[in-house]
């Protein structure tokens, strides 16, 4: 699988402007372009975007992402009336994409958040808030937001890229190197907080697919591998150092409850961890 790549170190974006709109039928718009990437958030209201020729019916939700040098244009009828959210920024790169592209020349410019659309919309709620305030330090938490915003969209398109990939149609290749990708993930953060939820985000995967090509190449669930591999870790842990207890062990490898542990540990090993453990000295 390939996604653009976007480095923190490369993700600083200049932020032109951002406010809201509200338009009423009849405003006539003329087919234009800008130079930077601009984004058109629909908070209320519907109308019609033609953008590239090519022309939208859009409503409350919608986004429309602008690349830069893109011809857009707004019809609105005379009974209708739309509240827009605005933002415009540039000094944009992701490897792979030509500059100010957040999304590849091909897809369409609208989108409709599913994964991410109270998420998204929250954020888009927190930068007007702060741009109505008068506080120190403004532009840095109003540039913040929209970084989030923009990582938010990007996130969003690779999701429901592949909510419509059927895992049959990958190539195994493929499919093996997403799983060995979790796989190292899990052996190198086993003792932190792993869930299917934070798989999927740290993945930039469906839950859902996670579990299917999971379960294809290993015959066994995410969660389930990683209960073993706990374990594993675990009674390595108890056979190496007699002297921890089973509540030290415990945490070591990502359990804060001892006791589910413990029940855990004899389902897997048809024992209890304290037997491993040094009885305490008189």
């Amino acid at each position: 699988m390939c996604y653009f790549d976007l480095e923190p170190k490369d993700f600083n974006p200049q932020v032109l402007y951002t406010f809201k709109k509200i338009v009423s039928g009849g405003t006539a718009m003329k087919s234009h372009a800008h130079d930077f990437t601009s984004l058109i958030y629909v908070l209320e209201g519907t109308c019609k975007y033609i953008v590239e020729d090519t022309e939208y019916a859009i409503e409350e939700g919608h986004l429309i992402v602008l690349h830069p040098h893109s011809p857009h244009q707004r019809i609105i009828d005379a009974s209708e009336q739309v509240t827009e959210f605005h933002v415009g920024f540039n000094h944009f790169y992701m490897d792979g994409l030509p500059e100010g592209y957040l999304l590849p020349p091909d897809a369409p410019p609208v989108i409709m958040f599913n994964s991410y659309k109270q998420t998204f919309a929250n954020c888009c709620e927190e930068i007007m808030n702060e741009q109505n305030k008068h506080e120190p330090y403004k532009g840095l938490i109003l540039k913040s937001l929209i970084m989030k915003l923009i990582t938010l969209i990007i996130r969003e398109h690779a999701l429901s890229q592949l909510h419509h990939i059927d895992s049959h149609n990958i190539e195994k290749s493929d499919r093996s190197e997403i799983v060995q990708t979790i796989i190292d993930y899990m052996n190198e953060n086993y003792s932190k907080n792993i869930s299917l939820s934070k798989l999927s985000q740290n993945m930039y995967l469906s839950p859902v697919y996670i579990s299917k090509i999971f379960k294809e190449e290993l015959s066994e669930s995410p969660i389930n591998y990683l209960i073993q591999l706990r374990l594993s870790k675990a009674s390595e842990l108890l056979e190496q150092n007699k002297d921890l207890s089973v509540k030290e062990v415990s945490q070591a490898v990502g359990y804060d409850d001892a006791y589910y542990f413990s029940k855990l540990f004899k389902k897997y090993y048809h024992t209890s961890p304290s037997k491993y453990t040094r009885p305490p000295q008189d």
